[in-house]
């Protein structure tokens, strides 16, 4: 099934950041103090949103934020289109790095596009997470 990606507002991803990522949670708990500022994406097979993304940009690196594909999708692709989509914006803006706090379940997915750890992890909601990031 094709599926396409364009750019989406910060509250349209909420709704599948809140149902992945944090279900146990209200979902004003998963809304970012700086999403106003970011660039918000989303992936939609047959129109139905279903992969979403936040990207904030400062000193020349890439953030990613809240990478989420809803559960019943997963492993089919779509994360790593979104993936593919971040790396080459995030090329063709020259930017010089891309980053982000992974959870250390999701750290073998985001390796396999050269993303590599950094630091030591750390605990937040329930998870563990590391820095993961990949110059450019």
């Amino acid at each position: 099934m094709s599926a396409i990606i364009k750019s989406i507002t910060a509250e349209q991803t909420w709704p599948i950041r809140q149902k992945v990522m944090y279900p146990e949670f209200e979902i004003d708990k998963v809304k970012l103090a700086d999403d106003a500022q970011g660039r918000h994406f989303g992936l939609f097979v047959a129109d139905e949103l279903t992969v979403v993304v936040s990207l904030f940009v400062k000193d020349e690196a890439l953030q990613f934020r809240k990478l989420a594909t809803l559960t019943a999708q997963q492993g089919k692709g779509y994360g790593r289109q979104m993936m593919e989509f971040i790396l080459d914006l995030a090329s063709a803006e020259n930017l010089e790095t891309i980053w982000c706090n992974a959870r250390l379940t999701a750290s073998k997915f985001y390796k396999t596009f050269g993303l590599e750890v950094s630091g030591e992890s750390w605990q937040q909601n329930g998870h563990e997470f590391v820095m993961m990031k990949k110059q450019l």
